[in-house]
């Protein structure tokens, strides 16, 4: 079994909108595997943590919700951003994308977190859930 060791950091920044979140994290267009990351928030929305949980192939990873949650209560999390790239460069979600993001959306509001949006990077550009539309840097 291979585990994931990619080291947790946090930068106390309070995120206000899509665009704020993807120039904190849009190194991860980069990488040319498709990886997904938390960033834990505070009761002021401000980070207290940010970690990559999962690493997939060139087009999909699979994502535990039971680890998204564990890592968030863990921290003490009161909401939280999820994080993805897709290496080929367009940001624009698959069905799977969005079927992820309802089953962690669901799992958030039973354990009383709120999932503040789901960024998707790409090549220059982003997708943000909470506002439904694609965004260029």
């Amino acid at each position: 079994m291979i585990t994931l060791q990619v080291k947790e950091s946090a930068t106390g920044k309070a995120f206000s909108c899509g665009r704020e979140i993807y120039e904190a994290i849009k190194s991860i267009a980069d990488a040319d595997q498709e990886t997904f990351w938390v960033i834990g928030l505070n009761f002021k929305n401000k980070e207290i943590f940010r970690k990559c949980l999962f690493m997939g192939g060139v087009s999909h990873t699979d994502v535990d919700p039971k680890i998204v949650f564990n890592r968030l209560l863990k921290h003490g999390a009161a909401a939280w951003i999820a994080v993805h790239n897709h290496p080929a460069g367009d940001p624009f979600p698959s069905p799977a994308d969005y079927a992820i993001t309802d089953r962690l959306r669901e799992g958030s509001k039973i354990l009383g977190l709120e999932l503040i949006d789901h960024i998707i990077v790409g090549d220059g550009c982003y997708f943000s859930f909470r506002t439904r539309k694609k965004e260029m840097a």
